[in-house]
This record gives C-alpha cells, structure tokens and sequence, in this order.
C-alpha cells in the first residue's frame, strides 16, 4: 500500500519527517491536478490515457463521493473494498 501526505508544511525538516514516518511521498497543498497525477504515476507505476471517452460518469461519481467519506472517515479497510470496485482500463 502507498501512503502519501498532503501537507501544507513548507519547512523541509517536516516534510523528511513525513518520509521518515512511513509515508512514500507527500503532496502540497493546495493540490493541483497535475502534480497529484504525477505522484500517482510515479507512486503506482502507471499511466493515464487522457483521451478515454468517458460515456456514463455517475459511476464514477458515486464511487468518488464514497471514497471521500471513507476516507474523512480514515476507513482503509473501506476504501480497499471501493477500490476493488474500479474496472481496469483494457479488461
């Protein structure tokens, strides 16, 4: 599992604390799409294809609204289950 901080901390001593506490990365606030992409391709090893037609987004939606509450909730065990839920691009 790879856990990453969102921090607004801007002092470095904090943020290598945040490493040396366990987390694999950190992102500042406010977050921006493009660097939150970017740490998940670098922390997942994966790639986006920005070019998918998405048809039928309120799929995707729900599942989005459920995973922010589990997560204001620190519900890990609930986000796995939500996250097993997400078809795979190609399958």
């Amino acid at each position: 599992m790879v856990v990453v901080a969102a921090t607004a901390s801007v002092f470095d001593h904090q943020r290598l604390g945040l490493l040396d506490e366990g987390f694999d990365a950190f992102l500042d606030k406010p977050l921006r799409e493009a660097r939150v992409f970017e740490c998940l391709a670098t922390q997942l090893g994966v790639t986006f294809d920005y070019n998918v037609e998405l048809v039928d987004m309120e799929p995707a939606e729900a599942l989005a609204n459920r995973m922010g509450q589990l997560s204001r909730k620190f519900d890990l065990r609930g986000l796995w289950r939500v996250l097993k839920q997400v078809p795979v691009a190609g399958d």
